[in-house]
């Protein structure tokens, strides 16, 4: 199980607009393995952990967005290890 937080969706333009542009020039191999029909941007703040874990967490961090920052580098991450590398 995984929560995320997401920001705004007008916030995240560019950033949709680089993985669809990455996604067209390869298009075998879609963001997320295809698992996922929408992109929207988020920050994964916990990926393991018991359900009552996850919704502590979840009310923690949500006192805290929306986060906003300034996006200077990008990383592309290909394979099947490519979350937990």
């Amino acid at each position: 199980m995984r929560r995320s937080v997401e920001s705004g969706a007008g916030s995240c333009g560019a950033v949709r607009a680089l993985t669809l542009a990455v996604f067209r020039s390869f298009p075998d191999f879609p963001p997320y393995g295809g698992e996922f029909e929408d992109l929207m941007p988020h920050l994964t703040v916990a990926r393991d952990g018991t359900p009552a874990e996850m919704r502590a967490v979840e009310r923690e961090v949500r006192e805290h967005v929306p986060i906003s920052m300034l996006i200077t580098d990008v990383q592309l991450m290909c394979g099947s290890n490519a979350l937990t590398a």
